[in-house]
């Protein structure tokens, strides 16, 4: 796990521990629900859809196009997978 989702598992360990919703009351402190995915999964997200060629390649190219290349682009099925489970769909 990196940085970024060890701190975060780290904030709600620690929110829990310390019992600051009770010291309080009416006021509710959480960390929301995240997931996390490892860069050898990005890695594999952005060379199975080619995306560091377009990333790297992309001067003169809009916002909304980048854009569009992500969210067309495929996670690998196992990731899929992972999310859904992750999710409840």
């Amino acid at each position: 796990m990196g940085g970024k989702g060890r701190g975060l598992g780290f904030m709600h360990m620690t929110l829990q521990e310390s019992g600051v919703n009770k010291k309080f009351p009416g006021v509710r402190v959480r960390v929301p629900w995240t997931l996390a995915i490892s860069t050898s999964v990005f890695d594999e997200f952005m060379e199975n859809s080619q995306l560091y060629e377009f990333a790297l390649n992309s001067q003169g190219t809009n916002d909304q196009m980048i854009t569009e290349a992500f969210l067309s682009a495929k996670l690998p099925t196992k990731v899929e997978k992972d999310i859904e489970a992750f999710s409840g769909l």
